[in-house]
């Protein structure tokens, strides 16, 4: 019985270890492989530390099979078609959440974000709340694959994966009328440097220069609108 009290309680300093580390690598701005790996090891570990702690009482031990059945199930369900334009919105949304954001090379939060970053963790604030909205398990797949899956600029210009899908190229933003692309598409600027449509004309992007993210309004004068630059749309927004 003592022997079984110790490890009762051992197990749980490791459930509420696990926990605390989990949450800072989840709050870390820098989405590198080695985070994603980690978080994903010690979702396992605390997967496996619950299943101990509560084995001995049915009613725990059956929320955490439910609950492994549950992400099984969204990890296999077939696609569903998407609300192209209510998840458009969502994107525009999300990319206006975070205006002022401090610019941070490879960041991917609110605690630091670059270019790419920006759009990207836009896309996946979008997916999650759409898929909470429609109760959508594909859309949870969705942002789990671009968790997993980093994007330079470089590579979303290239239809990385099949991701984007390439609109055409202008000799500059300033110079290309708002008809020709949608709130929600971006573009690739030299080939370095990702901004995002908010409609109207309006760009938004995380400025290295500047050291944040900044709300570009028609007219701008900033000096990225005026280099050649590649149109892009995700490709799920694509889609019809």
């Amino acid at each position: 019985m003592k022997s079984w009290a110790g490890t009762h309680r051992w197990l749980w300093l490791l459930t509420v270890g696990q926990s605390v580390v989990f949450v800072v690598l989840a709050q870390f701005p820098i989405n590198s492989f080695i985070v994603r790996a980690l978080m994903i090891f010690l979702l396992v570990c605390l997967w496996t530390t619950v299943l101990a702690l509560g084995w001995n009482r049915r009613l725990v031990r059956g929320l955490v099979m439910a609950l492994s059945v549950l992400v099984t199930v969204v990890l296999l369900l077939p696609a569903r078609s998407v609300m192209v334009d209510d998840l458009r919105e969502r994107v525009v949304r999300a990319l206006r959440q975070y205006e002022g954001v401090v610019y941070l090379w490879g960041g991917e939060n609110a605690h630091g974000i670059d270019c790419s970053g920006l759009v990207r963790r836009a896309r996946m604030d979008a997916e999650w709340s759409y898929a909470f909205a429609h109760a959508d398990p594909t859309a949870v797949r969705r942002a789990l694959w671009i968790w997993w899956n980093d994007q330079s600029a470089l590579a979303m210009g290239q239809h990385d994966r099949g991701s984007t899908v390439l609109l055409e190229r202008v000799s500059s933003l300033s110079e290309c009328p708002p008809e020709r692309y949608l709130p929600g598409d971006f573009a690739i600027l030299n080939g370095v440097h990702v901004v995002a449509a908010l409609g109207a004309g309006v760009w938004i992007e995380a400025d290295p220069a500047q050291g944040r993210v900044l709300v570009l309004p028609r007219g701008s004068d900033n000096a990225w609108l005026k280099v050649p630059a590649t149109l892009i749309r995700w490709s799920v927004l694509a889609e019809r």
